[in-house]
């Protein structure tokens, strides 16, 4: 597996065709790293396997409420997905506004959640 064929941002590609977002994040399998961090305008690199790290993709519409269908449309694919692994798509409102931030993470992680 190499860094050109496994972006992570694939899911991200396909929201963006049909939504404008204002924020995004998305956990990406292998990252670029800096040897001397606080070198990083000349500094040597290397490639980091983020493998045991939980993957998500998380984003924010520009404006939420026109994009309900969407999200519902969204969700439903999500869920409907069985594979090796099961994914949920999750939202969490932002502290005093009404906007919120979505997520595409595995079922798993909502278990691990309701445990803590």
């Amino acid at each position: 597996m190499t860094i050109e064929n496994n972006q992570g941002d694939e899911l991200l590609l396909v929201i963006k065709k049909y939504i404008d977002l204002e924020w995004i994040h998305c956990s990406r399998r292998f990252k670029e790293k800096y040897v001397d961090p606080s070198n990083f305008i000349d500094g040597e690199r290397y490639i980091v396997d983020t493998i045991n790290r939980t993957p998500s993709t998380n984003f924010r519409p520009v404006d939420e409420r026109n994009h309900q269908d969407f999200i519902a449309i969204l969700k439903a694919a999500v869920e409907s997905y069985h594979g090796k692994i099961d994914w949920v798509l999750i939202g969490r409102q932002k502290t005093n506004t009404p906007e919120y931030n979505w997520a595409v993470v595995p079922s798993i992680f909502l278990e691990l959640l309701a445990f803590l």
